[in-house]
């Protein structure tokens, strides 16, 4: 309620309380409690009048006191504590978005790149093999200029292949002129000592000389004639299988088990020789390999 002093109202009322011993309080709580009141006058005389709107004829002057309702202001400090929490939920809510986005497009755009890169791994699993001509590895390496190692059945090579504008590194082996292989890459089978089985309606045969006329694999070694089964047997049966490599880095384990196979399938006795599927078992490593017995020559 607003309070005026010294103010004459002469407006009609709609109720009066007219008592000697009605307070100023009284007639204020009067109003308040009244919807109708808008404003109550209070005369000197202890009468109470009870105004509605709209409230017109009032003046300053006079003994009266008059109230008048007034709507009470909110309190600013929680309404601008609100705003605040209400921009900073609208604000949290805006980057929380944002960042959802984005990562999801990012989850997007890697999927994506595995998916081609898959997919271009696939295609290149699936394309066959490029067979390439002497004349192409030639020009490939240079005319087989920058040597990048040596092994047991020839020198390694540096070159260079292009494709669809882009270059590759290679490395290609030129094999030594005693390597039995035409001109079409494939491969001459040839008697190099080995014995040769027959079938059983045949009482002999014959194979040419590939090779050194008048010389066979043997090995000699401290003025002893040995052949290089005999040899490999010897260096694994005393540990010493670093003796069969050159300049060759390999695994130690992985050696031995290549012996293995090779003394077993150079055994004299057909029946002990293991199969071709048995050899590719072996050579994966999934079964164990036992000890080969020793070539016929050592028996």
């Amino acid at each position: 309620m607003a309070v005026m002093k010294n103010t004459t109202w002469v407006d009609k009322t709609y109720s009066i309380l007219s008592s000697s011993t009605t307070s100023m309080d009284e007639c204020e709580a009067a109003c308040l409690n009244d919807c109708f009141c808008m404003a109550a006058l209070f005369k000197s005389n202890g009468e109470c009048s009870k105004q509605l709107l709209p409230l017109r004829y009032g003046r300053v002057g006079g003994n009266d006191t008059v109230f008048i309702k007034v709507g009470v202001m909110p309190n600013s400090g929680k309404q601008h504590r609100r705003s605040k929490k209400g921009v900073f939920l609208v604000m949290t809510l805006v980057f929380a978005a944002l960042f959802l986005v984005v990562l999801l497009g990012f989850l997007f755009l890697v999927i994506r790149g595995r998916r081609r890169h898959h997919d271009l791994y696939v295609k290149e699993e699936e394309a066959p093999l490029k067979s390439y001509s002497y004349e192409e590895l030639e020009n490939a390496t240079n005319g087989f200029r920058e040597e990048l190692g040596r092994g047991a059945f020839g020198v390694v090579f540096k070159g260079e292949l292009s494709k669809d504008g882009k270059h590759g590194a290679i490395a290609v082996k030129k094999l030594q002129k005693n390597i039995l292989i035409d001109k079409w890459g494939n491969a001459k089978i040839s008697d190099f000592g080995l014995s040769k089985l027959l079938m059983p309606e045949q009482t002999k045969t014959f194979t040419g000389i590939r090779g050194t006329r008048g010389r066979n694999m043997e090995m000699e070694e401290e003025g002893l004639d040995c052949t290089l089964a005999e040899w490999v047997y010897e260096c694994f049966e005393e540990g010493h299988l670093n003796k069969v490599l050159t300049e060759e880095v390999v695994e130690m384990e992985e050696l031995e088990r290549m012996v293995k196979v090779g003394l077993w399938c150079v055994q004299s006795q057909p029946g002990i020789r293991p199969s071709m599927k048995d050899v590719l078992i072996m050579l994966e490593g999934n079964n164990t390999i036992s000890p080969p017995p020793p070539p016929s020559s050592f028996s």
